[in-house]
C-alpha cells in the first residue's frame, strides 16, 4: 500500500509517535506500506528528512522518493534516505522517442540508480510508444495510463491499433 506523505508530515512532531502506536496495533502493516515522498519536500525539509527517513528504516516502512530527477543533482542527498524505490519526475521522460541525448541520460541515470540498489520507476506515462524506450533504460516498472511490469514479450491488447518498437 503506498501513502504519499507531504512536507507537513516530514515536519510534523506527532506524526513518527503516532504512526508507532498504529503498527504496534497491526504488526504486519509496516511490511505493506510504501511511504512516497516527493524530493521538492524532501530538499525543503532537509533539517528533517535523515531523522525521518531513519525513522522510516528502523520501523522497516519502505520508502519511495517521486519526482525524482526534478533537482539540477538528485544522486547527491541519496545516501541519507534509505530508500527502496524512485518514481521518475515526468521531466526525465519528455521527448525520449525524438532526443537520444535524453534517452542517454535517463540509461546512465537508472543505471547508477540500481548500482545504489534502488528500484526505478516511471510515473505518468501516457504514451504507450514510450514503453520499449523505458525498458530498454532498464526502468523496472510503469505507472500511468498503462501499468505494467515488463515481459519478454510486448502483448497487449489496445483500444486502438499501435506500435512498438526500439529505433
Amino acid at each position: 500500500m503506498t501513502v504519499t506523505l507531504t512536507l507537513n508530515t516530514l515536519v510534523s512532531t506527532h506524526f513518527l509517535g503516532w504512526l508507532r502506536a498504529q503498527l504496534t496495533q497491526d504488526a504486519s502493516l509496516a511490511a505493506r506500506l510504501v511511504f512516497q515522498i516527493s524530493e521538492p519536500d524532501l530538499l525543503t525539509a532537509q533539517h528533517h528528512m535523515q531523522y525521518f527517513c531513519e525513522q522510516l528504516r528502523e520501523l522497516r516502512i519502505k520508502l519511495c522518493i517521486c519526482q525524482f530527477g526534478c533537482t539540477p543533482d538528485p544522486l547527491r542527498y541519496l545516501p541519507l534516505l534509505h530508500a527502496q524505490l524512485v518514481k521518475l519526475d515526468v521531466s526525465l521522460l519528455e521527448n525520449m522517442g525524438a532526443d537520444p541525448v535524453q534517452r542517454d541520460h535517463l540509461a546512465v541515470l537508472t543505471a547508477r540508480l540500481h548500482d545504489s540498489g534502488l528500484r526505478v520507476s516511471a510515473g505518468m506515462v501516457e504514451d504507450m510508444s514510450q514503453l520499449p524506450l523505458l525498458w530498454a533504460a532498464n526502468i523496472q516498472s510503469v505507472q500511468g495510463f498503462c501499468l505494467h511490469r515488463p515481459g519478454p514479450t510486448l502483448n497487449y491488447a489496445f483500444l486502438h491499433k499501435q506500435t512498438l518498437a526500439l529505433s
